[in-house]
C-alpha cells in the first residue's frame, strides 16, 4: 500500500482531488463558491503536523512530499476510505472564523484541516505514525 504512494499517476490524480477538496472546504466555510489550489508546502506541513513523514522518503523537497499527501488521498478516495464530501468537511471545519482575506490565515487552516484529514485516513488505512 505505501508503495503507491510513490505512484505519480496516484499523485496526479491527487492533486486534482486536493484541490477540488479544498475548494470545496473553502466554500462550504465561507459559504459562497470559492475555488484556490493548496500549495505543496502546506500538504507536506500536514504529512509533518500529522507524524506521518516517514510515509514520503527521505531527501525529498515539499514539492514530492506534497505529492506524496495528493497520492495519499487518491488512495484513500479510491479505496472508498474518504468521500470528498466528508473530506471537505473536515477542511471547512478548520477553515470557519478564518479570515479569508489573510492569506497566511488560510493557510494555516488549511494545514490543520489536512492533517486531520490524513490522520482520519490513517487510521482507516493503519498506517504508521512516526
Amino acid at each position: 500500500m505505501e508503495e503507491a504512494f510513490l505512484d505519480p499517476d496516484l499523485a496526479k490524480l491527487g492533486d486534482v482531488l486536493v484541490n477540488f477538496i479544498y475548494s470545496l472546504g473553502r466554500s462550504i466555510a465561507r459559504g459562497q463558491p470559492d475555488g484556490d489550489k493548496i500549495p505543496n508546502s502546506v500538504l507536506a506541513a500536514a504529512l509533518v503536523d500529522a507524524d506521518l513523514r516517514d510515509l514520503a522518503p527521505s531527501r525529498v523537497d515539499r514539492h514530492q512530499i506534497g505529492d506524496v499527501v495528493e497520492a495519499i488521498l487518491a488512495y484513500a478516495w479510491l479505496q472508498e476510505d474518504i468521500e470528498i464530501s466528508r473530506a471537505a468537511e473536515v477542511l471547512a471545519s478548520s477553515l470557519e472564523g478564518v479570515d479569508f482575506q489573510d492569506r497566511d490565515e488560510v493557510l494555516n487552516g488549511a494545514e490543520e484541516g489536512f492533517k486531520n484529514l490524513l490522520l482520519k485516513i490513517a487510521d482507516r488505512e493503519s498506517l504508521e505514525r512516526g
